[in-house]
């Protein structure tokens, strides 16, 4: 049973350390957006591509480009969270 617990708090780390990270970029990206008109443009399009994409689509190559460590757990949970 120790092992289930200490696996669920790994977890809710991640996910908290996730939605932290993501409300952050959200926010910086909606300010940042939202003043400068060029960066708006440019980024835009990549926001709604990552919303058109399943995250399912999205986690094997992020995976593969930022290893098996929290890295592309943070960065997942980041995308699902900042960009709703």
């Amino acid at each position: 049973m120790e092992h289930h617990s200490a696996a669920i708090s790994s977890d809710a780390k991640e996910i908290c350390l996730g939605f932290v990270v993501g409300v952050a970029a959200g926010l910086i990206l909606a300010v940042i957006m939202s003043e400068v008109r060029l960066f708006h443009t440019i980024v835009y399009p990549l926001l709604i591509a990552t919303q058109a994409t399943p995250i399912i689509a999205i986690a094997p190559p992020l995976v593969i480009i930022m290893g098996f460590g929290i890295t592309p757990k943070l960065t997942i949970v980041g995308l699902i969270v900042s960009s709703r």
